[in-house]
């Protein structure tokens, strides 16, 4: 009995010391309200724009080097991308809902050159118009750049009662990096999820891993983020380092660095719109599942809209004043009252 009030006491002589020193026990979150506080992380970030450099190497080839500019508003997306001393211009929800734009400076093998416009669920048509990445959730999914538009990051922070009922996401204190972290681990179909996130700055993922096997190859995928705090509010991706191993062996790699122009701010009226990139007289590929600008007729880029190539043709017929007008009306009566004094000759 004496030893039982003992522990008692110490006990609770331990946990006042703790409360006298502003110490309290540590809580450990749940890996789904760690989730919670990505998910609305990344949704605080409303419009921006940012400046992308990429060089990607895969095995002994060459690295590929490219360049981003990359426009966000809600759901409408922007990307300018220069490779190859040639600019593409994509764009998603700009000419209206679910569609896709595109146009590339690059020379055509056959043919015009074409702002094509495509419905975004529609795999034929939108196979190269499909690749604008989400520069919100940068850092937060383990994937190259150039592919992460093909990912899906909702599906791995997925908090729904339906996935809260089928998955266990275990949770642990560890150093990564000289970094105090929450580690979250879980096993998403047959790939096993790792992520790492930094206890101190608004639980940001400071890495993130998945691991699978293919062929009896382990594949390792991995993206290291380093991130700045703008605004004094809002932190965002400076710095990615992705890596791909297979067995332990490097296959590929990729280091990305990301200028923020602007994060929360509005952006310039005709940033979604082809005006400030498209020529006049460009023609245009139709494939959206809906009505066309006008029925039957070739499409053109008029500057500001989509018309027919009637219309633009009419537009460039000289236009001529009323006085000139006149001078026309009055030379023909002239002619047809010449031709009617010879004809009278003649009867």
């Amino acid at each position: 009995m004496f030893f039982r009030l003992l522990f008692f006491i110490g006990l609770v002589g331990c946990f006042s010391f703790n409360t006298v020193l502003g110490i309290e026990p540590e809580t450990t979150l749940s890996g789904y309200d760690l989730f919670e506080n990505i998910q609305k992380s990344v949704q605080t970030i409303h419009t921006g724009q940012v400046r992308i450099e990429t060089s990607a190497i895969e095995g002994n080839l060459t690295p590929i080097k490219m360049q981003w500019t990359i426009y966000f508003d809600k759901n409408k997306n922007r990307a300018d991308v220069v490779r190859h001393g040639h600019k593409d211009y994509l764009c998603y929800n700009c000419y209206g809902k679910m569609t896709r734009s595109f146009y590339t400076t690059t020379p055509p093998v056959v043919g015009k050159m074409a702002l094509e416009f495509t419905d975004g669920e529609n795999p034929e048509t939108g196979r190269h118009l499909n690749y604008i990445p989400d520069p919100r959730w940068f850092g937060f999914i383990p994937m190259d750049i150039s592919n992460s538009q093909y990912y899906f990051p909702a599906k791995m922070y997925d908090i729904s009662v339906k996935r809260q009922q089928s998955e266990v996401l275990l949770v642990k204190t560890e150093m990564f990096s000289g970094i105090e972290c929450w580690r979250v681990d879980y096993t998403l179909d047959t790939v096993n999820h790792s992520i790492w996130l930094d206890k101190l700055n608004h639980y940001h993922v400071v890495c993130v891993e998945n691991r699978f096997v293919s062929d009896n190859i382990q594949f390792v995928d991995r993206v290291l983020t380093q991130r700045a705090l703008y605004d004094g509010t809002i932190w965002f991706p400076h710095k990615l380092n992705y890596k791909r191993t297979e067995n332990g062996v490097v296959t590929c790699s990729e280091e990305t660095t990301i200028e923020v122009i602007s994060l929360n701010k509005p952006l310039p009226p005709d940033t979604f719109s082809p005006k400030n990139i498209v020529e006049p007289n460009t023609p245009v590929a139709w494939h959206l599942d809906r009505d066309r600008p006008v029925p039957d007729g070739e499409l053109i880029w008029d500057g500001e809209q989509v018309i027919d190539h009637f219309s633009m043709a009419m537009r460039d017929v000289p236009k001529f004043g009323a006085a000139r007008i006149v001078f026309i009306l009055v030379g023909i009566a002239l002619i047809c009252l010449g031709i009617g004094l010879k004809l009278r000759k003649y009867l």
